[in-house]
């Protein structure tokens, strides 16, 4: 796997244990995947920019709102983290941990993900349990949760479908601020999020 959308000379891999979210670092030396199990294991949390806003999904669209306390109780704003596990053995260190990103509304489950042909992101209905095994080293909703060095509670998301790639947010005219992709060469701001505790 190309080397160059991972900062330094190393990353931070995020792991899930009791609820919690833990950090640590691994070399990467020899990054590769084979294909992905799933681990069984979440966490549920809020995205949150710099700018205080919540990620939520609404009317079948990601977006980006400012939320109250008792608003954020609300299912649309709380994602669910799923969690893979790497399958080759022995295993390669993956680029961070391979995670579904999971949230409702009005009942029904939508999985983020992106697109094959262009990269961009978007809401995908999911009517189906998630996938018990991904073949191969790239999947359209799968990401690698990586932890931003110095930043406490602070993560980005790489795409595997598009190496290099992150979900980042962007501030259009009229000030709505959306979900996309976005190529990173250096640990910005810009291209990470705060995984909050729900209230």
């Amino acid at each position: 796997m190309d080397e160059s959308h991972i900062d330094g000379d190393y990353v931070h891999s995020p792991a899930i244990l009791n609820d919690e979210i833990y950090c640590q670092e691994v070399d990467n030396e020899d990054l590769d995947t084979d294909s992905f199990k799933y681990a069984d294991r979440s966490v549920t949390r809020l995205i949150q920019t710099r700018n205080k806003r919540f990620l939520v999904v609404e009317g079948g669209k990601l977006k980006f709102m400012m939320r109250t306390k008792m608003q954020c109780r609300n299912e649309d704003s709380q994602f669910k983290i799923c969690t893979y596990m790497n399958t080759e053995i022995p295993p390669a260190t993956p680029p961070g941990m391979p995670a579904i990103l999971m949230v409702s509304n009005n009942g029904r489950e939508w999985i983020i993900c992106t697109n094959e042909v262009e990269k961009s992101v978007y809401p995908k209905l999911q009517d189906q349990p998630l996938p018990k095994h991904i073949d191969g080293s790239s999947h359209e909703a799968l990401f690698f949760l990586q932890s931003m060095k110095e930043r406490k509670n602070w993560y980005r998301f790489e795409s595997s479908q598009w190496p290099g790639w992150f979900l980042a947010f962007e501030t259009e005219e009229g000030g709505t601020t959306k979900l996309i992709l976005k190529k990173s060469d250096c640990d910005v701001i810009d291209r990470g999020f705060q995984l909050v505790n729900c209230p």
